[in-house]
């Protein structure tokens, strides 16, 4: 017999995991013209060519590092993600003994799950979301999400949200901005209110702003980094995965000025370290701000490319969808072109008679059906092939 915990795991498996499994044993190419398309993960594929030179060009020469090290981060890497940070998010001064390197996004936050909450602590998160986050924070640690229906004209502002963190007085709240599954951003005006009503009740901020830098239209964003001067319990989350399309290095950046919270984690990171040499090279990718701005401009302007083929389509077959603004996703409607009688019948018809992974809106929490999710970061023939699919689907 396993464990009431390994029996947990079991039971609750995530659909977004699940989808992806099944999608990628039949995936779609020109050799398998009837696979499934995979617009359902979070990946970038449009950038391969610009990352395989930049990694190619790259030479291991750090002998030291075939050894042990920070467990929460090689001192090269820290110092070159604080520097990246002052650069493309705020211009202020990082301190590199609190930043924390983890095996990811996913690593970092069940760092914080771990080290911030006690079990049965309450994080208010604002729906729709990535469910993800129940894997993250919920599954091992206990944490209990709380989500807040935003109002459905932009999912990114609701004056009620304020009087709910004032009223509640949750452990913290988590703002994933820019918004996925929306590729929506906040106002720098909201989320001030966010931070005061916060700091009222002494409500943690985590920020999640993996997807900052994956522009699709140039919206002024706002980083909550701008606001760790006045209130030291914002934590911020951050990736390799999504802006540099590298999800495969598994790969996530943590930093906080709450001083016990990062040592915390420091004595924690030795559960999630990255490898060095994976950490070495990172550092020689965000210290070179020449490959950045090119990665950035030809990420935005083949992202904007997709976009403006999708947007067209959707347009001429009258389904609505979010003007997305940095992200990775188009968020659609489609509940009034599948007369189906529930999300689950829609998922169904679209998954496993049409083969096409696209998240429905209970995979956000997302109380209204027919939402779906597009990650539409992938190549000219995916896409062709998903518009000829979704073409057929919504004509029928």
């Amino acid at each position: 017999m396993i464990s009431q915990r390994g029996k947990k795991l079991i039971q609750r498996p995530s659909k977004i995991v699940e989808a992806f499994y099944k999608s990628a044993n039949d995936l779609y190419s020109s050799e398998n013209p009837e696979g499934f398309l995979n617009f359902g993960t979070a990946e970038n594929f449009l950038v391969d060519d610009l990352l395989l030179q930049k990694i190619q060009s790259f030479q291991y020469t750090h002998s030291k590092y075939n050894h042990y090290s920070y467990m929460h981060g090689i001192p090269e890497l820290r110092e070159s993600f604080t520097s990246f940070l002052k650069e493309y998010f705020c211009n202020r001064n990082y301190n590199p003994d609190n930043v924390i390197v983890s095996n990811g996004a996913t690593g970092t936050l069940e760092m914080i799950a771990y080290t911030l909450f006690d079990d049965g602590d309450k994080i208010l998160i604002p729906s729709p979301y990535y469910t993800g986050f129940t894997q993250d924070l919920e599954l091992r640690f206990g944490v209990n999400i709380v989500p807040y229906q935003m109002s459905e004209k932009s999912f990114v502002y609701d004056e009620n949200l304020i009087e709910t963190i004032l009223h509640h007085k949750y452990k913290a709240i988590l703002i994933n901005n820019p918004h996925n599954p929306t590729s929506k951003i906040f106002s720098e005006d909201f989320l001030k209110k966010i931070v005061l009503a916060c700091k009222e009740v002494n409500t943690h901020i985590i920020t999640d702003e993996v997807y900052i830098h994956s522009t699709i239209n140039d919206s002024k964003f706002y980083s909550l980094l701008n606001e760790i001067n006045s209130y030291q319990n914002i934590h911020f989350v951050y990736t390799m995965a999504k802006d540099f399309a590298l999800s495969g290095f598994k790969t996530g950046f943590f930093y906080s000025e709450n001083n016990e919270l990062v040592k915390a984690m420091q004595n924690l990171a030795y559960f999630y370290t990255v490898s060095n040499y994976n950490q070495v090279l990172i550092a020689d990718i965000i210290k070179d701000n020449d490959f950045i701005k090119k990665l950035k401009d030809e990420n935005q302007y083949r992202l904007n490319q997709i976009y403006i083929k999708l947007s067209n389509f959707f347009t001429s077959k009258n389904i609505k969808y979010f003007y997305p603004e940095r992200g990775l996703f188009i968020y659609i409607y489609l509940g009034d072109k599948i007369r189906l009688k529930n999300n689950q019948s829609i998922y169904d018809k679209v998954f496993n008679e049409y083969k096409i992974n696209i998240l429905p809106s209970e995979a956000f929490a997302d109380k209204i059906e027919g939402h779906f999710r597009i990650c539409f970061a992938r190549n000219d023939l995916e896409i062709s092939e998903l518009i000829d699919r979704l073409d057929k689907l919504t004509s029928e």
